[in-house]
């Protein structure tokens, strides 16, 4: 585990077993961001620096995703997309394709 992994034993059951799929991306990397918090998750692209997800297993009761460029500037937390009520496979799939390059419009038509 290195400086940026929380203990999983601070994440619940669910947001656990999704970091565990997270972790096994090769283009995704934790950060700290959000080691705090019981249910959310952060990675960062290995590929495409500017690049970030942010995951909620909890936000009123389903999972969301916020998809985030660092070079776009038109919101407070820069996100170009934002996903709620996902199930666990399609997060995945959309952190890897996110993480590794893919453009929003391209995630959107494959909705």
């Amino acid at each position: 585990m290195d400086e940026h992994q929380t203990d999983s034993n601070e994440k619940d059951e669910v947001t656990a077993r999704l970091r565990s799929r997270l972790l096994a991306l090769a283009v995704a990397h934790e950060t700290a961001d959000a080691a705090a918090c019981l249910t959310a998750l952060s990675f960062t692209s290995r590929v495409h620096p500017a690049r970030h997800v942010w995951v909620d297993t909890d936000l009123g009761g389903q999972n969301s995703l916020d998809l985030e460029d660092r070079s776009v500037e038109e919101t407070w937390d820069n996100a170009v997309k934002r996903f709620k009520g996902l199930d666990e496979d399609r997060m995945v799939a959309l952190v890897e394709s996110w993480l590794s390059g893919t453009v929003v419009a391209n995630l959107e038509l494959a909705q």
